[in-house]
């Protein structure tokens, strides 16, 4: 019982940890951009990937070694949709990474920053990875209560 305990708060953890970064990053890129934010949000991006990796992670061990057993999960259309949002957020994730990156090279060698449009235009694929995070906590409640079981 108690490392099925430690399991799923370790997962909670890593899921606010997850929420947080992304938020943070919702919140730089209201702000102006400087050498410092563009500095700042490639390292809350990198927390929101390594974020991700451990939500992953510990997700499976969850699935794995649950008390309700793997087949649970995978006879579950609402766990499917979960998984698969989660996936879609993480490819949205990918062009904003590839940007931050970028941004965070140019600042540090030249000073060089996106105009405000570059980094404002950002805060679309932030607001599209939290409503895929929001979808995620509304298939895995479902989950939880046996809404989408089949087979």
């Amino acid at each position: 019982m108690l490392p099925h305990v430690i399991g799923s708060s370790i997962h909670y953890i890593v899921v606010f940890l997850l929420v947080g970064t992304v938020t943070a990053e919702m919140y730089l890129l209201k702000l102006t951009p400087s050498v410092e934010n563009v500095r700042v949000i490639a390292r809350a991006d990198t927390g929101y990937g390594i974020a991700a990796v451990l939500v992953l992670l510990s997700g499976a061990s969850g699935v794995m070694h649950s008390g309700k057993g793997a087949a649970y999960y995978f006879h579950n259309g609402a766990f499917h949709a979960a998984i698969t949002f989660f996936i879609l957020a993480g490819l949205l994730s990918i062009a904003p990474t590839v940007r931050f990156i970028r941004w965070k090279k140019a600042a540090n060698s030249s000073g060089a920053l996106p105009s405000a449009e570059q980094w404002k235009a950002q805060r679309k694929w932030v607001h599209l990875q939290l409503g895929l995070i929001a979808a995620i906590a509304v298939c895995m409640s479902m989950m939880a209560r046996g809404v989408g079981s089949f087979g």
